[in-house]
């Protein structure tokens, strides 16, 4: 009867062990599973980064865009500035015969000759078409062919939209600057309004 009652309690032991064995051991999925969610985590971060540095790029190349837009602005409005009737037909110099035009009369050499083809100049109706305009056509040539596109303006595209008030000869123009960013081509356009100061002596 001991013997017997021994041999039950070794084999009831035997059995509790056995239920408590598969609970103290990590099966194969656990480490599965947590590298899993550790490699989407880590893809996530990754993601984050990548378009936050993309953004970024993007913003500073946008920057610079527009620093590019202003220099080409200053160069033209320099242009604008310069260009003077000391020749019929108009010129975009920075003197006017050595003197730099500072008044009427400079704008003119001799006064009386230019003056009077300026006048003329002046009376015609360009229709709001810079290219039709006798008194700025030059400048409106000048800005095509030597500003616009070209390294002098950091490739910034200028384009004379319209002859916006025929009275002022004032310039509607726009600016234009195309670059590759992390999101594809992309152009900043800035408008601007200019008026030839020498347009300003219209009767």
């Amino acid at each position: 009867m001991v013997f017997f009652e021994r041999q039950r309690s070794y084999s009831y032991g035997k059995a509790i062990r056995a239920g408590l064995l598969p609970d103290l051991g990590f099966s194969l999925i656990e480490p599965i599973v947590a590298a899993a969610l550790t490699a989407i985590v880590l893809a996530q971060i990754a993601s984050l980064f990548d378009v936050s540095r993309r953004a970024i790029v993007f913003s500073n190349q946008i920057d610079q865009a527009d620093r590019d837009i202003h220099l080409a602005l200053d160069v033209t409005r320099e242009a604008v500035a310069n260009y003077n009737w000391c020749v019929n037909g108009g010129a975009v110099n920075s003197t006017c015969n050595g003197v730099t035009p500072l008044n009427r009369v400079a704008f003119y050499n001799p006064p009386q000759a230019n003056l009077q083809a300026f006048q003329n100049a002046c009376r015609v109706d360009s229709q709001h078409q810079a290219d039709r305009d006798p008194v700025t056509r030059s400048l409106n040539t000048y800005i095509n062919n030597t500003l616009s596109g070209r390294p002098i303006v950091n490739n910034v595209t200028i384009r004379v939209i319209e002859m916006d008030s025929k009275e002022i000869h004032r310039f509607k123009t726009m600016f234009s600057r195309t670059i590759e960013t992390p999101y594809g081509n992309r152009t900043l356009n800035r408008g601007f309004y200019l008026i030839p100061p020498v347009a300003l002596w219209c009767p």
